[in-house]
This record gives C-alpha cells, sequence and structure tokens, in this order.
C-alpha cells in the first residue's frame, strides 16, 4: 500500500503541471476509494449479517444492512457516486424498513419526490417512492463536491425480492435527468444474509 500511495503521488504531481482539473478528478477518486477501505464492518459484525445503532436517550434502534459501497455501472472518471443504506429503524418495538439513497459528486441530481427510484429486479420493475426526494438532505461539502440523499420505505417483500436475485439494476430519477447502476454479487449477498439473519425473524413486527 505504501509504495503504491507513493507511486501515485508521483505520478498525480506529473499530470498536475499538465492537466490540472484531470489530475483534481484523479485525486478525488482515489481519496474516496481510501475512506472506503477504512469502514468495513466488524468481525462481529460480518457473522451477524447488520450492524447496530442505539441511542437509549430517544428509545431509538437502527439495524443495518452490511454496505459493499459504490454500486456499479459508473462512467470512467464520473464524480457521480450512489451508494445504497439498507436499514431497519425500530421505536417502541415498531419496525419500518427503508432505502436511502445517497448521491455524492460534483453536481447536483435533484432527486425528485414521488416514484423516484425504480429497481429492475430480475427484469421487473418495482418502483419506490419518497416523500420529498432530497429537499430536505443537500449538503455542500466543498468545492465541487455535494451530497443529497432520498428515504424509501420499502417492505420486507420488496427485500426478499431484492434478496433472491441474480441481477438488480436501478435508475435514479431527478430534476437534472436519471442516473443507472447495478447491484454487485456483494450487494446482494449483503442483502441476502440481512434479510435471513435480521428481518425474517422479525416479520411480525414490520407496519404492514
Amino acid at each position: 500500500m505504501g509504495f503504491l500511495l507513493r507511486f501515485l503521488l508521483i505520478l498525480i504531481t506529473v499530470d498536475f503541471l499538465i492537466d490540472k482539473e484531470f489530475t483534481v478528478k484523479i485525486l478525488f477518486l482515489i481519496l474516496l476509494s481510501l475512506s472506503l477501505l477504512g469502514c468495513g464492518a466488524t468481525e462481529q459484525e460480518q457473522k451477524q449479517g447488520y450492524t447496530v445503532k442505539i441511542d437509549p436517550y430517544q428509545n431509538f434502534e437502527r439495524y443495518s444492512a452490511l454496505n459493499a459501497g459504490y454500486l456499479d455501472g459508473q462512467q470512467f472518471l464520473s464524480l457521480q457516486f450512489l451508494t445504497l443504506d439498507m436499514f431497519t429503524d425500530v421505536v417502541e418495538d415498531k419496525h419500518t424498513l427503508w432505502i436511502a439513497a445517497i448521491l455524492e459528486g460534483d453536481r447536483w441530481q435533484f432527486i425528485s419526490p414521488g416514484k423516484s427510484l425504480v429497481l429492475l429486479v430480475d427484469g421487473k420493475a418495482i418502483e419506490l417512492q419518497t416523500i420529498n426526494g432530497s429537499l430536505h438532505s443537500r449538503i455542500v461539502l466543498g468545492p465541487r463536491s455535494i451530497r443529497e440523499e432520498a428515504l424509501y420505505q420499502i417492505t420486507p417483500e420488496v427485500l426478499r425480492k431484492m434478496a433472491s436475485a441474480k441481477t438488480v439494476t436501478l435508475r435514479l430519477y431527478g430534476s437534472e435527468g436519471y442516473i443507472e447502476r447495478g447491484l454487485s454479487n456483494t450487494h446482494l449477498m449483503n442483502y441476502r444474509a440481512y434479510f435471513e439473519r435480521f428481518v425474517f425473524p422479525r416479520l411480525d413486527k414490520f407496519a404492514a
């Protein structure tokens, strides 16, 4: 890893003198990749198939599927990075299952309210609805760096279909158009573990 970083730094320094904008994009990609390497689940979380966050002061619990990182299908040197976070919020024993579509990049997508996330699960479309889109979840991280997020409530049945699928792709709509991505085998494996080890044993606790 150390040798690789030194080599990349030398390469970046040379390229910077030639094309500053191109070099900034490369550096941004490298930093994001390195940050992902440090966000892995613990060994215990890997075994149980999900992570846990508990706030006793607010009587709140969150159980999240393991995150496999950015979705597939991104064009080379594109700075639009899409992640899906899947989690269950538990308040007073009421379980609610969510998907958060999190977009990071150099420009806004302005994720739309309504049925703005469409999954293609083994060729069959599933439309997911959000109330506000990313309206209340838009953050400027820095120069040419933004983050926006939209929440979609789903049923355990939707998760079951995703977890048992061979292929899952998606289209995310915003006022600036749409982007398409795909879930890797690791994404699907994590969702399968989350369904089998957390959601399925608690099906009766999820809202109809």
